[in-house]
């Protein structure tokens, strides 16, 4: 059997950038948070240089990333220039990017609109799938999220 591809999910952020690394058999290989420091043009180097080094290190075949909703107030000024700046670093390295609306991930782990504390959900529903996420901070949780409904949706 050939080896699985690894996939590397992200949860983009200027503050908190949380990322998981796994394979096609749905298997958990690394998980972290880059906590950018400096003006805009240093932070942007950081994710690019964190990208970079993740993809070389890990072998990385695809990307999945959190898609940035047009209806969050927080969806403004710097997020947009990150999320510019892992799509053209993944282009830059040939991979395959794929994007997960916030919806669709609630939809997956089944998660009601009404529910005040979505994050609290979503970590839950991480919890549920992957053994050893309790522990570990929600901007990884929110990333593991999304590399789980990405697995699931291509190889799951």
């Amino acid at each position: 059997m050939p080896n699985p591809h690894r996939i590397l999910a992200i949860d983009p952020s200027s503050t908190n950038f949380g990322y998981v690394i796994l394979d096609t058999t749905g298997v958990a290989l690394h998980k972290g948070v880059l906590q950018p420091k400096g003006l805009p043009h240093e932070l942007l180097l950081q994710i690019h240089e964190l990208i970079k080094q993740l993809c070389k290190d890990w072998e990385i075949d695809e990307v999945a990333m959190e898609k940035l909703g047009y209806n969050f107030a927080w969806d403004t000024g710097i997020l947009k220039v990150v999320f510019t700046e892992v799509e053209k670093t993944v282009k830059q390295l040939d991979l395959p990017f794929y994007e997960y609306a916030v919806q669709t991930i609630y939809a997956f782990f089944k998660i009601d609109r009404k529910n005040k504390d979505k994050k609290k959900a979503v970590a839950e529903g991480v919890i549920a799938i992957w053994d050893g996420f309790d522990k570990v901070k929600r901007d990884i949780t929110d990333a593991a999220a999304v590399g789980i409904v990405h697995w699931r949706k291509k190889y799951g």
